[in-house]
C-alpha cells in the first residue's frame, strides 16, 4: 500500500518503484530501488550544501548587497504577502559557520523529530541525531546499526524525556540512549507478542514509565529498567499509542481507538478512527491533559478529557505529515501537491488551530515532504524527508 495515502499500489511483478494511482506518490517496493533513491537524495543534498555555502560566502563578501537585496525583496513582496504566513529557514541559515550549518541542517532522509527543554532529536538514514536548541554541533545519539534504519522511521516510534531518547527496533526491542553518554542500550527485549510488520509500533514516556505497543500487546516498564508488564492485549494488532493525564490511548488494526488507566485495567472503546494503521507512516495520533487528537485522512478529530463525543477540530488541505500538541494549540504539517500531475515533490503548510476550535492558522508555506513535527515554548520543528532537512520556525 502507498506509504502516504494508504491506497493499493498494484505494482507489477519485478517493479522497483510503483506510483500510487490516488495521490501519485512514488513508492519503493523492492530493495534494489532503495539504493537509487539514496543516491538521488545524496545528490540533492550535495546541491543544497553548495547552495548554502555560496549564500554564506556571498553574505560575508557583500554584506551591503545582501542587505539591499533583502530590503528590495521585502518591499516588492509586501503587496502580495499573506497575514500569518512566513517562509521557514532551516537551522543552517541561523548559524555563522558553514560547516556547522551543513551538519545542523542536513542528514540523510530525515524523519521523526522530538524535543525536550534542551535538545532537538531526529531520526535519519544515517542514525539518530541530536543538537542543542541554542545551536552548535550535530552529534550522533545512536548509530545506524543501533537505530536500525527502516525500523525507527514509522509511526510514533521515537520519544524523549529530559535525559534519554527511546525507540523501537523492528523485532520489538525497546532501546534508549542518554544525551550525556550518547550510547544506545537495550531497555527491553522482545517478549514474543510482536508483529513483524515494520510500520506497526509506537512508544511514549511520562515522568516515571515508558509505554510501547508492538504486535498484540500494550506494555509499560519503569524508565530506569526492570520488569515489563502487559497492560492490555490488542488482539487485533496495536499500532498507535499516546498518553493523556491518567490514560493510555491506543489503536488497533480494526481502526478502534481504546483507552485504559496507566496502571492497567479494563480498556474501553473511545472512537472508531478510519485509516489509523494504514494511512501513512507518520505521527498523527497525540494526547495530553486536554484530550486525544488524531487525523483520519481528511479531518483532525478531538475527544476532550472527561467527554465521550468525537469532535471535528479542523479539516486539512492535504495529507497530514505529523501532528503535535503544545499549550492551547494543535500543530500539524501538511503535504499538498502543487506540482504538475505525476510529480513526487509535495509542498505543504505548517498550521495550527486552537484546541477549543476556530479557524486554522497558517504559520509557514513551502514545507517539502514533511514527515514529523514537534513544538516547544519558542519554536516549531519539522523534518523534510527527501531533502534530509530539520527545519525550525520561531513561534
Amino acid at each position: 500500500m502507498c506509504h502516504v495515502c494508504g491506497g493499493p499500489l498494484g505494482a507489477p511483478p519485478g517493479a522497483g518503484v510503483a506510483r500510487c494511482p490516488f495521490c501519485h506518490t512514488d513508492n519503493i517496493v523492492a530493495p534494489s530501488a532503495l539504493g537509487r533513491a539514496v543516491q538521488k537524495s545524496d545528490w540533492l543534498l550535495s546541491q543544497h550544501e553548495r547552495e548554502l555555502q555560496a549564500r554564506w560566502t556571498h553574505a560575508r563578501l557583500f554584506p551591503w548587497r545582501t542587505a539591499a537585496v533583502a530590503a528590495l525583496v521585502f518591499l516588492v513582496s509586501m503587496p502580495v504577502s499573506c497575514a500569518g504566513c512566513s517562509m521557514a529557514e532551516p537551522f543552517a541559515l541561523r548559524m555563522t559557520d558553514p560547516q556547522q550549518s551543513r551538519e545542523a541542517a542536513v542528514s540523510k532522509l530525515a524523519t521523526l523529530v522530538a524535543v525536550n527543554s534542551s535538545y532537538v532529536v531526529w531520526t535519519a538514514y544515517d542514525g539518530i541525531h541530536m543538537m542543542r536548541k541554542s545551536g552548535g554541533k550535530v552529534r550522533e545519539l545512536a548509530s545506524p546499526a543501533a537505530a536500525e534504519y527502516g525500523d525507527v522511521l514509522w509511526e510514533e516510534a521515537l520519544a524523549v524525556d529530559e535525559s534519554h531518547a527511546y525507540w523501537l527496533q523492528r523485532s520489538g526491542r525497546l532501546m534508549r540512549a542518554s544525551f550525556a553518554e550518547r550510547r544506545a542500550t537495550v531497555l527491553a527485549e522482545p517478549d514474543g507478542l510482536e508483529d513483524p510488520s515494520p510500520w506497526l509500533g509506537a512508544v511514549a514516556v511520562d515522568s516515571t514509565h515508558v509505554y510501547w505497543v508492538k504486535g498484540v500487546a500494550v506494555r509499560r516498564m519503569p524508565k530506569e529498567g526492570g520488569q515489563a508488564s502487559v497492560l492490555a492485549r490488542a488482539d487485533k494488532g496495536g499500532c498507535r499509542l499516546a498518553l493523556g493525564l491518567d490514560l493510555v490511548f491506543f489503536a488497533n488494526d480494526q481502526q478502534e481507538i481504546l483507552a485504559m488507566p496507566k496502571q492497567g485495567g479494563e480498556a474501553r472503546r473511545v472512537a472508531q478512527g478510519e485509516f489509523l494503521c494504514h494511512l501513512q507512516k507518520t505521527s498523527t495520533f497525540a494526547a495530553d491533559d486536554s484530550g486525544l487528537y488524531w487525523y483520519d485522512g481528511q479531518v483532525i478529530h478531538q475527544v476532550r478529557a472527561g467527554e465521550e463525543s468525537v469532535r471535528d477540530l479542523a479539516r486539512t488541505n492535504g495529507v497530514v505529515g505529523g501532528l503535535a500538541l503544545h499549550g492551547d494549540y494543535v500543530y500539524w504539517v501538511t503535504q499538498k501537491e502543487t506540482m504538475p500531475r505525476g510529480s513526487t515533490t509535495r509542498y505543504g503548510w505548517v498550521q495550527r488551530v486552537r484546541k477549543d476550535g476556530g479557524e486554522p492558522e497558517v504559520m509557514a508555506k513551502g514545507a517539502k515532504d514533511t514527515v514529523s513535527v514537534a513544538v516547544d515554548d519558542t519554536a516549531v520543528y519539522w523534518t523534510e524527508k527527501l531533502r534530509g532537512r530539520l527545519m525550525v520556525l520561531p513561534r
